[in-house]
């Protein structure tokens, strides 16, 4: 059904969605308006920390599904801009990344984004919005101690990307292959982490604000147990549940693949250009490297493929407590 979720009008909210449906109305009231965004969060890693969440606010959660591919060049800038990748590099080619460029670049222009969403659904936005990325502690302590002063701003976009940082370099540490071995210990581990992250203390200052919370991710995450064989070009993207590229080879019974990209809102750097998706909890491996990937990435979490974990995500609201 992807397919017609992308051209149906009673379709459900996809990423493109969720600033127009969530965010927008919010910002013709006289609150402040915090947009989070936590990257790789899966929806039961939310459920490990609606409780905590509640006891700051008022909550109401709604969901929607990821765009393919679940990860974040397309996923989080569909949110941001607003618009489906095919579009977004219609319409701004000088901001698209290529499949060849750092994927530390991809989702650089973020901040132009929302503003230029928000510009054309004609929200006064003078000074545009306040935009943060947090990569690491020490920035989070920064973001809590500027929380008093953002009381003025219309709308603070906060992206936190921890989560994904910590689950794709999972397999490089073997405490935490340890800590880690099932969905159960992630959802601990997420726990552990959110009580004593700085962003935890940042919802805490929030919430004695007048101000309005959109909390939401960008796109999940999965276990992957089972490797799956693929050949092609070598000018193929990297990813271990999401590639594109020329002449690729792959088992349809694992995997999605898709012809033709436009179908899926998705953009081409070549006219012969294929994408392929892994399906359940299958990883794509080169028959040259299959016993290596396999040592490598079997167990660990991964994102870019197609399931309910990776696609199937919250959106909350939080409101002040009276």
């Amino acid at each position: 059904h992807y397919e017609d979720f992308l051209t149906k009008s009673d379709s459900p909210v996809l990423s493109p969605d969720i600033v127009r449906k969530f965010v927008a109305d919010r910002l013709y009231t006289k609150k402040v308006v915090y947009f989070v965004v936590l990257d790789c969060l899966r929806l039961d890693q939310f459920m490990i920390l609606k409780p905590f969440i509640e006891e700051l606010f008022n909550v109401k959660t709604d969901y929607y599904y990821s765009i393919l591919p679940t990860s974040t060049p397309y996923s989080r800038n569909a949110i941001f801009a607003g618009m489906m990748p095919s579009k977004i590099a219609k319409m701004y080619p000088q901001f698209w990344r290529t499949s060849k460029e750092v994927e530390s670049s991809f989702n650089r222009d973020e901040h132009f984004f929302i503003d230029e969403q928000l510009k054309k659904m004609d929200i006064p936005m003078p000074h545009g919005s306040k935009y943060i990325k947090i990569l690491n502690t020490e920035e989070g302590e920064y973001v809590t101690k500027k929380i008093p002063s953002y009381k003025k701003e219309r709308l603070v976009v906060l992206v936190y990307n921890f989560l994904d940082l910590l689950l794709h370099h999972r397999f490089k540490d073997e405490i935490l292959q340890e800590i880690i071995p099932n969905d159960r210990a992630l959802r601990s581990l997420t726990k552990l982490w959110f009580l004593n992250s700085q962003f935890y203390e940042t919802l805490k200052l929030i919430a004695k604000q007048d101000a309005v919370v959109i909390l939401t991710t960008d796109h999940g995450s999965i276990k992957v147990e089972h490797a799956t064989k693929v050949i092609s070009d070598k000018e193929i993207s990297y990813g271990l549940r999401a590639k594109h590229g020329k002449n690729i080879t792959c088992n349809d019974r694992h995997t999605i693949k898709v012809s033709d990209p436009k179908r899926y809102g998705l953009p081409i750097e070549n006219v012969i250009e294929n994408f392929i998706f892994a399906k359940g909890d299958h990883y794509f491996v080169y028959p040259t490297a299959y016993h290596e990937y396999k040592r490598k990435f079997d167990g660990t979490y991964q994102h870019g493929g197609v399931s309910m974990e990776e696609m199937i995500l919250p959106v909350s609201i939080l409101t002040p407590k009276k």
